[in-house]
């Protein structure tokens, strides 16, 4: 492992040289490889010509193969400088990656730990961004420029700890400090980013963002063109590009030592001193979802684990080794607890253990109201959006919580000071009762909500923040009607599509369009307003918290099975 400066250095030119080199050997072997095919094809279409030709030979001559190597190496050039110009923007952009929200509470606690590490890697700019799927995973990236970035998918911050986190972003960023992320990336952008966009484009993903919400998509069921018959050949074409990219990048990974994870293991536990975290964020990685099916498989020298399960990431030896650029987890780990000196038993617990702050909160919590005095006569009782909804009140108004006689001003009471000093009323307003929505945090996420409990206003690319994290306790209501839906699927869902059509179309609070009310997909009969203009959803009472617990519910069963 180099621990100088000058040792990093080296150790990445020759790894960049290592690249081109391999590079211009493919398209050297491919431009000869056609060439004979070519020649080969002559034969049999101009036989005469042939026979006449005394020189004809099959196999290029030494002035044939400087001529290849020559286009080779031009090719190469083109390919080398196509394929790492504007690098992290482009492969974030394949990846789905988003800087982080900064009204997120998830999202902040992550970009802090990646700037502590900053500071720790010696002061080194490192960027963070999220990948909003609930995919168990994390990656980095590096350009020739000196720019890095550290990423992590919203089932990872979901699901680790903020020690864990520190430890899995420490493994990241000792990838940048050794050099191998740069390696890494330049490998993934030669060939693994283009049979990753060749995938996306063939599998129909519309961008990890979009696969949220999981909606009908009502052009399914319309009428096929005439252009419907030249998708076979088209799906053949891609499959042959795809097949031939992912072949390539499986090359160039050959020079993606496994070494390098053992490597940015033991920077990890340098950085932060605590091996067990990362051994615990590994155990959780190794047993959850990492990404496969959406289309970044061709990219897993970038991830801390193989988004697609390989045979041959859990084995040893020099096919293994050759094959794939993971070592075994298990080895990591046990790596990783003799560090700590510590048992496999030590990771019976390595679940949550600092839940955020709302860790605990009910999903539905019965608001205070209060009475209010107005010309010697008390008027409500009134909730919180309701008071300051009145033109006439004021920190000075004299108030009195219901089912309380002390009376006092305002401003004296924490609930109403809190909502004077937060001002966090918005313009939206609640299309089922028309006062005004409230910007809150739901399990982290930004949400506006309806003081009134009538539901959630909710941006659809923060849904999938709110479907991965576990940290609300349900009502009782909610759970009794989530077992019902469960013990009933077709007859909940029967009910949920009638409903649609009877249903009047609610304005959307954000643009004032016509929203669209519909099942959250056939696998959730949870009906959901949608609106196309904005993308925004509206849930009424407790249809959020039901989706959550179906979606958990059937998760949990995946894990049974």
């Amino acid at each position: 492992m180099p621990f100088t400066h000058l040792e990093i250095k080296q150790q990445k030119a020759m790894s960049i040289i290592l690249l081109f080199a391999m590079l211009v050997a493919v398209y050297f072997a491919g431009t000869w490889f056609v060439i004979i095919v070519a020649k080969v094809g002559l034969i049999f279409l101009c036989p005469e010509w042939v026979v006449s030709t005394a020189t004809y030979s099959v196999i290029p001559g030494r002035t044939g193969n400087l001529w290849i190597f020559g286009a080779a190496l031009i090719g190469g050039l083109i390919h080398w400088l196509v394929s790492t110009n504007n690098l992290l923007p482009r492969i974030s952009l394949l990846l789905g990656a988003t800087p982080p929200d900064k009204d997120d509470t998830y999202h902040q606690r992550f970009k802090n730990i990646v700037e502590e590490l900053s500071v720790a890697a010696g002061g080194r700019k490192i960027d963070c961004a999220v990948i909003p799927t609930t995919a168990v995973n994390s990656f980095s990236l590096a350009d020739f420029h000196g720019h890095a970035l550290i990423g992590v998918t919203e089932g990872l911050l979901a699901r680790l700890t903020r020690r864990q986190i520190e430890a899995v972003a420490a493994h990241e960023a000792g990838h940048i400090i050794s050099g191998d992320c740069l390696t890494s990336t330049v490998s993934c952008s030669l060939f693994g980013m283009y049979a990753a966009a060749f995938q996306y484009i063939t599998t129909g993903i519309e961008g990890s963002v979009d696969n949220a919400v999981d909606f009908q998509d009502e052009r399914k069921y319309g009428e096929q063109s005439s252009a419907g018959i030249f998708i076979p050949l088209y799906v053949i074409l891609v499959g042959c590009a795809i097949g031939i990219t992912a072949f390539l990048s499986m090359i160039i990974n050959t020079l993606i030592s496994r070494q390098k994870e053992y490597r940015a293991d033991a920077l990890s536990v340098e950085l932060t001193r605590d091996p067990l975290s990362l051994a615990e964020a590994l155990r959780i990685i190794s047993g959850s979802w990492c990404g496969a099916g959406q289309g970044i498989e061709n990219l897993d020298s970038v991830f801390i684990a193989n988004p697609a399960y390989e045979e041959a990431d859990e084995r040893e030896g020099f096919i293994p080794d050759l094959l794939s650029t993971h070592p075994p987890m298990s080895k990591r780990i046990s790596l990783l607890l003799g560090m700590a000196h510590a048992g496999i038993h030590a990771l019976d617990n390595c679940q949550k253990r600092d839940l955020p702050s709302e860790t605990g909160k009910p999903a539905a919590i019965t608001a205070p109201r209060w009475f209010v005095s107005k010309d010697g006569a008390w008027l409500g009782p009134f909730d919180i959006n309701g008071l300051i909804s009145l033109s006439w009140f004021s920190p000075d108004t004299w108030i009195k919580v219901e089912n309380e006689d002390r009376v006092k001003l305002a401003f004296e009471d924490i609930d109403i000071a809190a909502w004077f000093n937060k001002g966090n009323l918005t313009p939206l307003k609640c299309p089922s009762c028309g006062l005004a929505l409230v910007n809150e945090r739901y399990e982290g996420a930004p949400v506006y909500t309806c003081a009134h409990q009538h539901g959630f206003l909710v941006d659809k690319n923060h849904l999938m923040r709110i479907i991965a994290r576990k940290d609300i306790i349900f009502a009782p209501e909610v759970l009794k009607l989530a077992d019902t839906v469960v013990a009933n699927p077709e007859q909940a869902r029967a009910m949920a599509m009638s409903s649609e059509s009877i249903k009047n179309k609610m304005l959307c609070p954000k643009c004032g369009n016509k929203m669209d009310r519909r099942c959250y997909s056939m696998a959730y009969p949870v009906l959901v307003d949608v609106c196309k203009s904005c993308n925004t959803l509206w849930f009424e009472k407790y249809e959020m918290e039901l989706l959550q617990i179906l979606i958990e519910k059937n998760e949990s069963c995946d894990r049974k099975s």
